[in-house]
């Protein structure tokens, strides 16, 4: 309800004929005619007023002593908006692309607003932001209008909407260094979609932690966040993840996952690129134990860390419509995918490009790990052994379609022989040999 008032009154002044009480007498010969107990009244204009925001418009208006007996009337105008009761003159401005306060400008520039479920009033929230964390409880709508924003979100409600309206580019939520941009308590249901998380800095999941709740990310970038583990993002306890069109870059963990650490967790990919983190220890793009990875589109790109630079799977199982491994980089074993009593299909892709210094440029497989690759092409691959793919003797490696490239100085370790695979169309490496179709 807005600031203009609703009155209502049995007197109608009529044109021409001054005011007519319900009784049936009127106050002719009085220009200011009379009120419903026989004194003067002023006529005035009562303004149409569909949306119940206290403001009307000019087209329809009447005039009289008091409002009709119908409802709808006003006695202010200059609504611009008869359909939306958030829309009146002097209006607080929300988060929501339009010109509440009727000043002409539809700018929202820094602005935050929540609407709970169930259609309650919309509440600005920027203040309560602004630097601080918020502790989101309640299900609704928290939405951010185009800017840089700081501050931190808690979140515990079932069923919660954090969105940013311009989308990653124009729209992102800063922690400055003091703890998580976003942390997901057990239970919670959580979706957030166009925004850019940074600045994040924890012991855990510096732009994202997710414990034992279900998230679904759309349209997202977490980028330049530190953890120890889960540089930018950290999932556990059984946390669900849906990463669709994804973006995780430049985030860096001290320890495990640059870009992201699971454990116990499941992660359905649909467009998810890991690229520019670092790991000082393992996994510079991913680090995922006791795990399920499945989805159309998994992407790992100019990864670091001593072991594993691209991804490390520890006892995970995973199932991939695309993956790219591309010019990730490790000072030990490990340049693409490092598979440890761990299994992977992939039905396409493209491993280029990746390095390491001792064994499995592309994929490295150790334990009873099992890789099952189609239509994958693994080209200009550099590493001391395995350029292409290195297997202990207890791993599996099937593959068809796709093709070998240039890979340095092998396209497959297994079994302490080299093979060489140009050419193949498809194989298999098991039990110490390798056998092509």
């Amino acid at each position: 309800m807005g600031p203009g008032r609703f009155i209502r009154g049995c007197v109608i002044c009529v044109a021409l004929g001054g005011c007519i009480r319900p009784d049936g007498a009127d106050d002719e010969g009085s220009d200011s005619g009379g009120d419903d107990t026989g004194g003067p009244c002023t006529s005035r204009s009562w303004f149409p007023d569909a949306d119940g925001d206290g403001y009307g418009v000019q087209e329809g208006a009447v005039e009289g002593c008091e409002p009709p007996l119908a409802e709808g009337y006003a006695d202010e105008a200059g609504d611009c908006d008869e359909g939306d009761s958030t829309v009146y003159p002097n209006a607080a401005e929300l988060c929501d692309g339009l010109d509440n306060d009727c000043d002409g400008d539809a700018a929202d520039l820094g602005l935050v607003t929540f609407w709970p479920e169930g259609g309650g009033s919309a509440e600005p929230y920027e203040r309560k932001l602004a630097g601080k964390l918020l502790a989101l409880s309640d299900p609704g709508t928290l939405r951010l209008c185009d800017g840089a924003h700081t501050g931190q979100l808690r979140v515990s409600a079932i069923g919660l909407t954090v969105e940013g309206l311009g989308g990653a580019a124009l729209t992102s939520l800063d922690a400055q260094g003091a703890g998580n941009v976003v942390s997901v308590e057990d239970g919670a249901e959580l979706i957030l979609s166009g925004l850019t998380l940074t600045g994040g800095d924890s012991s855990r999941g510096g732009g994202l932690n997710c414990l034992g709740a279900a998230v679904t990310l759309s349209g997202v970038t977490i980028a330049e966040n530190h953890a120890e583990d889960g540089g930018g993002l950290n999932a556990e306890q059984g946390c669900a993840l849906l990463a669709q069109d994804v973006t995780l870059r430049d985030n860096r963990a001290d320890d495990l996952g640059g870009g992201a650490r699971l454990d116990t967790a499941g992660l359905i990919a649909v467009g998810l690129s890991l690229s520019g983190n670092s790991a000082g220890e393992e996994g510079g793009g991913l680090y995922a134990q006791s795990s399920v990875i499945a989805g159309d589109s998994l992407a790992a790109t100019g990864n670091a860390a001593p072991l594993a630079a691209g991804m490390s799977w520890v006892a995970t199982s995973g199932v991939l419509g695309q993956l790219t491994l591309s010019d990730n980089v490790a000072e030990n074993d490990g340049g693409g995918l490092f598979l440890r009593d761990a299994t992977l299909t992939a039905e396409a892709g493209l491993a280029s490009g990746n390095e390491c210094e001792n064994a499995g440029a592309a994929f490295l497989l150790s334990g009873t790990s099992a890789l099952t690759l189609t239509n994958v092409l693994l080209t200009e691959n550099v590493a001391r052994q395995g350029g292409g793919v290195w297997l202990s003797s207890a791993s599996s490696f099937t593959w068809s379609g796709g093709g070998w490239l240039n890979n340095d100085p092998d396209d497959v370790y297994h079994g302490g022989q080299s093979w060489a695979l140009t050419g193949s169309g498809g194989g298999s490496c098991l039990a110490g040999s390798c056998v092509t179709n």
